[in-house]
């Protein structure tokens, strides 16, 4: 496991008394070597409003000379600039900041917008995005003959998607009408960095051009969707050369979370946020947001940190669909499977695949239907008429044509029994998880005699998607569901005997 190693002297960029215009709050610094020197652009918070600031250094750790040199002109940046990342091409320097348009700000009034400069006095400013976006860097070189960038779209309007733009001309990077037809196309363009969906991650620094690869340091917030202000860490992903799009390594854990005071205590508690990102002398200097008030440093070896992504190689699974998709279909002349037929659960028996899935009459009542295929592809029998109808209480719709009944079931053989979880709704009250089973020798002989099915869930709250683990775990019976729209739990019991 990578772990960086904090700069001795963190922080390296304290707010400023004697300037007004961040004497609050210093922090998200980018940085680009120039000659000599280092130079930081950095976000300054000082009478309540967010510009951003300059900062020069012969070393990289000792910072000097700061300026203000971006500050509201525009209508559309006129309540702040925030969280600035710099690239140098054509000799050119490109500051991307976001750029804040409400007193209040929301998903419409935060967007990217661009400086572009040759020598931090005079600035050509454009809005980038029409929409909701942050964290956008341009890519140190052309890619395949392109100018590329990498930023995180709907930051505000989760969950954030990160995403790759291409552009022929430079100009396109303001075009309004090109960032239309590209966010129409967001999934197409999209770089998934999220484990499960209760993360949010943002771009960080600008992408470090390495032999293997395309390094980019990124912020990933753990259980960020959880009702808490989440977790803050910094990652890294290795992405390929000549496709960023393809993730070809990437850290399992944060290389560095909240831990140093200057981290934990703050204008905003316990936030590490990487923005910048160099090499030198083989050590890679990631430069980092610490609790939105200070400029922070950490260090690890580059070639050690590629050799950890290169071991943890991501490669993401592509499913293929059977080309004779779908395998079963609505059936006019069956009432009770003439609307839909989905959601199948499966099992496999004596070399036999057994599917049962939910069906849908024209009146919106769910029962379930059955097949079977040897080959798991081609079904080779379908019942002509459901082997499971709703027939308790909890299960019965109490309207005549609305949505009611037995749905989505999940299969699970523990020992001689086969159990049914499935999703038992009246149509009025919060849908339930029943369980049901039935004797495996019942089930392969087509003799549907299913066994009473039972309420397991809390009948008061909204539940759904149970599953039986096939094993007991510690002598108890597990179970997935999804409740209340919390996402997914995990329960144990002793018994099934609710």
């Amino acid at each position: 496991m990578i772990k960086v190693q904090s700069y001795l002297f963190n922080p390296i960029l304290s707010p400023e008394n004697k300037n007004n215009w961040e004497n609050t709050a210093v922090f998200n610094g980018s940085l680009i070597k120039k000659g000599e020197d280092y130079l930081m652009v950095y976000r300054a918070f000082g009478s309540n409003l967010s510009t951003i600031g300059l900062a020069k250094s012969r070393d990289g750790f000792n910072f000097t000379k700061r300026i203000q040199i971006l500050k509201p002109e525009h209508s559309w940046e006129k309540y702040g600039l925030e969280d600035p990342r710099i690239t140098e091409i054509d000799g050119k320097y490109y500051v991307f900041y976001t750029a804040i348009s409400a007193e209040t700000p929301g998903p419409d009034s935060i967007k990217i917008a661009l400086a572009i400069t040759t020598d931090f006095i005079t600035f050509e400013k454009h809005l980038i995005t029409p929409f909701n976006a942050k964290a956008m860097a341009l890519f140190p070189k052309k890619i395949n003959g392109k100018y590329a960038a990498i930023l995180t779209a709907n930051t505000d309007l989760p969950p954030s998607r990160n995403a790759i733009a291409y552009f022929d001309n430079i100009k396109d990077l303001w075009n309004q009408n090109f960032w239309q037809k590209w966010y129409q196309d967001l999934t197409k363009n999209e770089i998934n960095f999220r484990r499960i969906t209760s993360d949010h991650t943002e771009i960080g620094a600008v992408p470090v051009e390495t032999d293997e690869g395309w390094l980019l340091i990124y912020s990933h917030i753990q259980n960020y969707f959880n009702g808490s202000f989440g977790t803050f860490g910094i990652e890294a992903i290795l992405l390929d050369k000549e496709n960023p799009q393809k993730i070809i390594g990437r850290t399992d854990n944060p290389i560095l979370v909240p831990q140093e005071t200057y981290e934990l205590e703050g204008m905003v508690p316990n936030i590490v946020f990487p923005s910048g990102a160099l090499v030198q002398n083989d050590e890679l200097f990631i430069y980092y947001g610490a609790a939105d008030n200070y400029v922070a440093l950490a260090t690890t070896n580059l070639n050690d940190l590629l050799i950890n992504l290169k071991n943890n190689r991501h490669t993401s699974p592509k499913l293929q669909r059977f080309n004779k998709n779908p395998i079963i279909t609505p059936q006019d002349n069956n009432n009770w499977e003439s609307r839909a037929t989905f959601n199948p659960a499966a099992i496999l028996i004596n070399e036999k695949v057994h599917l049962i899935y939910r069906a849908m009459s024209k009146d919106n009542t769910s029962v379930f239907g059955y097949a079977h295929s040897l080959d798991g592809f081609n079904i080779d029998f379908k019942s002509k008429v459901p082997i499971y109808l709703p027939r308790e209480k909890f299960e019965i719709k109490q309207k005549p044509d609305g949505f009611g009944g037995c749905e989505d079931p999940r299969i699970t053989r523990i020992g001689d029994l086969i159990y049914i979880c499935y999703t038992a709704y009246d149509g009025q009250t919060p849908p339930k998880i029943a369980l049901t089973s039935i004797s495996i020798n019942d089930f392969t002989a087509q003799k549907w005699n299913f066994k009473k099915p039972i309420i397991i869930s809390d009948p008061k709250t909204d539940n759904k998607d149970g599953c039986l683990f096939p094993e007991l775990i510690k002598g108890q019976y597990v179970f997935l569901h999804r409740e209340g729209g919390r996402g997914i739990l995990i329960d144990h019991v002793d018994s099934l005997d609710f």
